[in-house]
């Protein structure tokens, strides 16, 4: 299981979100743990259904292409943890001037972590995760911390 950094380049869902219209750059981190049905195109892209919510029956899977090629993909799932959890700084109530809060979450809740262009020049991610498998979170994180947070899980 891993978070791997992508470039979007088709994103269909069912969703009232539209994430690929919000994404800074169209980069985005996606956990491995979401993926099912993954196949290599023809230009080397990698497409895929991914589950936002696995765990709950409503929720259709998204359908997405994306500049990560198979063999790449397929290195991040297989790649081994070196914990369980990680603790990212969140800011209460979207609230980007607020102190952010200290909060342990289990990597295989984490769906996905995006920027628009206000996070970017603000320095902060929105992070989806979801508690007891249906119960999602979106979030607002400090930047430095998920950087702190992947460097501890990769390196």
């Amino acid at each position: 299981m891993g978070l791997f950094l992508t470039t979007i380049t088709d994103w269909t869902t069912k969703r009232q979100e539209k994430y690929q219209k919000l994404l800074y750059l169209n980069y985005i981190l996606l956990n491995t743990n979401r993926l099912c049905d993954i196949r290599e195109t023809t230009d080397g892209h990698t497409e895929f259904l991914f589950h936002q919510a696995p765990d709950d029956r409503r929720c259709s899977p998204d359908h997405i292409t994306c500049g990560t090629s198979l063999a790449v993909l397929r290195g991040w799932h297989d790649a081994a943890e070196t914990s369980k959890f990680g603790t990212f700084d969140i800011f209460p109530a979207y609230d980007i001037t607020a102190t952010p809060v200290a909060t342990t979450i289990e990597w295989e809740n984490v769906a996905m972590i995006y920027q628009t262009r206000n996070d970017w020049t603000n320095n902060v991610c929105h992070m989806i995760y979801y508690l007891d498998g249906w119960k999602r979170r979106n979030v607002i994180i400090d930047e430095n911390s998920l950087l702190h947070v992947l460097a501890e899980e990769y390196v």
